[in-house]
Parts: structure tokens; C-alpha cells; sequence
């Protein structure tokens, strides 16, 4: 889906400044996935929770996933469109994993960009790294031991607190 909104964010690095102008510009919102996590015993309203998932492997420069953020940030917090493509209230975060904890810590930096949200940062980037998933962990099975990826080892991990927001230094877990 092509998105454009009226006002064009520019910024100007010689200036450090953030301007907006008339023209329009065209953002492509198109996530690498996007999915749902059903709690059914969870309280009424709050039985679902909906992400956009983005799977970085590092190919790519600041400047053009500052852009891939606008355009998730426009589509979901200034122009709400997932209420009418994805018939949905809230997307709760949008995931983004990459290969590792510095790259991720780069791009948690530029959501910080003025182009990407305006001047305060939002919580609706989290940011992980593969490489907390991968790690190898020793299993018990039938009187011998194996070695899995963390993620076959412990399906929950992505449960547990190893996403990062621009706002919060903590670590929060999808079930926050």
C-alpha cells in the first residue's frame, strides 16, 4: 500500500532543523509481516494484541529505515489506516529484529530522528537481535544431551523481556 500524507518532512542537516511543505510524499507501507497474539483469558478488549514485524539484516543504510519508520509511524499513529485495511483498534508495537545488539541499538537511535515521529520519540518501535535467539543451549532429551537454538530450546523467549523502545532504557516483554 502506498501512503501519502499532506505535509512533506524535510530535514535539513546543515541546519539541524525540521521543516514541513506543501508537496506530498509517497511512503510505502509494506511490513514483513504482520500478526496477531490471541490471550483469551485475558480481559475483555484486551484479548488481542497486533504487530507489524520487520526482519533487518543489516543491507541496509540509516537513512532508508528512518524512511521505513515514518512510514510505519504515519500509517499507524498519524493517519490510523490499520483500523481500515487490517479492521483492527491498536497496533501494539512494531518489531523490528536484526542481527545484532549494536545494529539494533543504531536503529532504536534513528527513531529518534525529528523525520521519523517529530521531536518525542515513540513507543511503538521495539527492537531485539537475532543473535539472543540463536545462542546455543544444551537440552535433556531421552538420556542424551542436544544442542538447540535458544528459540527451539525456550519458545517463549520472545515472551520474555529482550525488546528495547526508544522511550524506555528497560527491556519490556510482549506481555507487558
Amino acid at each position: 500500500m502506498t501512503l501519502k500524507h499532506e505535509l512533506m518532512i524535510k530535514y535539513d542537516s546543515a541546519q539541524q532543523v525540521l521543516f514541513e511543505h506543501d508537496e506530498t510524499e509517497t511512503l510505502p507501507h509494506r511490513p514483513d509481516a504482520f500478526f496477531i497474539l490471541h490471550f483469551p483469558q485475558a480481559p475483555e478488549g484486551q484479548r488481542y494484541a497486533h504487530f507489524f514485524y520487520e526482519a533487518d539484516r543489516k543491507n541496509t543504510t540509516t537513512e532508508r529505515m528512518r524512511r521505513k519508520f515514518r512510514s510505519h509511524f504515519h500509517f499507524v499513529v498519524r493517519q490510523k489506516r490499520h483500523r481500515l485495511k487490517y479492521n483492527i483498534h491498536r497496533v501494539r508495537a512494531v518489531l523490528t529484529e536484526t542481527v545484532d545488539t549494536t545494529w539494533a541499538e543504531n536503529l532504536r537511535n534513528a527513531t529518534h530522528h525529528p523525520a521519523v515521529c517529530g521531536e518525542k520519540p515513540t513507543p511503538l518501535f521495539w527492537f531485539t537481535a537475532s543473535q539472543i535467539f540463536e545462542q546455543e543451549r544444551e537440552i535433556q532429551q531421552a538420556k542424551r544431551t542436544q544442542k538447540l537454538p535458544r528459540f527451539l530450546a525456550e519458545p517463549d523467549l520472545i515472551f520474555q523481556k529482550v525488546w528495547a523502545t526508544p522511550v524506555n532504557d528497560e527491556l519490556v516483554s510482549l506481555l507487558d
